[in-house]
């Protein structure tokens, strides 16, 4: 666990600089590994979310697809036991923000996790409706 302390933030770093320039991949590799630390709980998904939008922008229809499943089943699961409403408020309020995002397929994929929240009964509070 030492040795790992900073393995994500270092793959985060990777990616948040080297998206654009990365093999597809590779870059696929390193989503599922954040993604794989994020379901061992060892990463926060308000940490994650800005990175995953960022990395909409790809033309990687495979990683978008990946990370979009990962976004709804991870918000879906979060709320599973019992409904954490400041994770909901925070999470939310990102997603408001990247509808008003000038790259069109950002704001679509949060539109899109959005209405899939509420459609699986997720979010089906004043606030999200």
């Amino acid at each position: 666990p030492e040795d790992t302390a900073n393995f994500a933030d270092e793959l985060i770093g990777l990616l948040e600089k080297n998206y654009a320039i990365l093999d597809p991949h590779l870059r696929r590799c390193l989503a599922q590994a954040l993604i794989l630390i994020r379901n061992r709980g060892r990463l926060a998904a308000t940490t994650l979310l800005p990175l995953f939008f960022r990395l909409f922008r790809c033309s990687d229809k495979r990683l978008r697809s990946l990370l979009y499943k990962h976004i709804v089943v991870d918000i879906q699961n979060s709320n599973k036991k019992h409904r954490d409403e400041r994770l909901n408020r925070t999470l939310q309020n990102f997603l408001y923000t990247q509808l008003q995002d000038d790259h069109e397929t950002c704001a679509k994929k949060s539109l899109a996790v959005l209405t899939e929240l509420y459609r699986r009964q997720v979010w089906v509070d004043q606030r999200s409706v």
